[in-house]
């Protein structure tokens, strides 16, 4: 395997994964060391989005929401170093509704759905739900029938696999072998996506939502009490 690693951020929705984008584009030089692949890029060709070009040789960090597993396959004869970063699942749900409901609904002049129903049709676990979906890429017919105990099963075999798990409540710190990797500063001055700043608080955290949460999120609730306790050390 090569001596020169590729750093590999897989950004699950609403974990911090904004902030992260614009702390490396900041202060990784030159720009060409990053490469973002999203589902807004247009450039991006194939099913993994990443770029041709004498960028995937040079660049050190691939991150966005399509940084899937199979994106290894773009960049060869590289060591590959997946990260990520999860959440308290209470928080993570609020916080998910209160941007769907304004970014899907009322900035187009829409009501958004009551929370109760928008979460029983998000499948509960959303962090979980978004590893087998998104980044292993289960099609959709498969893994809506998966069971809490099914998501959660799968979803830790894959982080079991991640150079990296951090925690958004212990970000800076979480995140120091990145950004000591990287060489880069580990203090977060600018913050983006805030609810309450740049998008409406609809709901909080009451006890009931808490609970409701808890109880039907099980996959999400047990990923973050194995993976976010003491902060992972990166697995060399």
């Amino acid at each position: 395997m090569a001596e020169h690693p590729l750093y590999l951020f897989a950004h699950i929705p609403k974990t911090a994964g904004q902030t992260l984008r614009r702390h490396f584009r900041r202060h990784i030089r030159p720009r060409e060391r990053v490469i973002a692949v999203n589902a807004r890029d247009e450039n991006a060709p194939g099913s993994t989005g990443a770029p041709a070009g004498p960028d995937r040789a040079s660049c050190d960090l691939v991150v966005g929401h399509r940084v899937t597993l199979e994106i290894t396959r773009e960049f060869p004869n590289r060591a590959h170093r997946f990260f990520t970063v999860l959440r308290d699942p209470v928080e993570h749900t609020i916080s998910s509704y209160n941007w769907e409901a304004h970014q899907l609904y009322s900035s187009q002049g829409k009501k958004p759905p009551r929370f109760e129903r928008w979460f029983r049709k998000r499948k509960c676990s959303l962090m979980a739900w978004w590893l087998i979906s998104r980044f292993k890429k289960v099609p959709a017919e498969i893994h809506m029938l998966y069971s809490q105990e099914r998501l959660l099963e799968e979803a830790g075999q894959l982080l079991d696999q991640f150079w990296l798990v951090a925690c958004v409540e212990e970000l800076e710190t979480s995140l120091g072998p990145v950004f000591e990797a990287l060489g880069i500063p580990t203090q977060l001055k600018v913050r983006r996506n805030v609810a309450g700043r740049d998008y409406p608080i609809l709901i909080t955290r009451t006890p009931e939502t808490e609970n409701l949460i808890r109880e039907q999120a099980t996959a999400d609730v047990a990923l973050y009490a194995r993976f976010c306790g003491p902060a992972n050390p990166a697995r060399g």
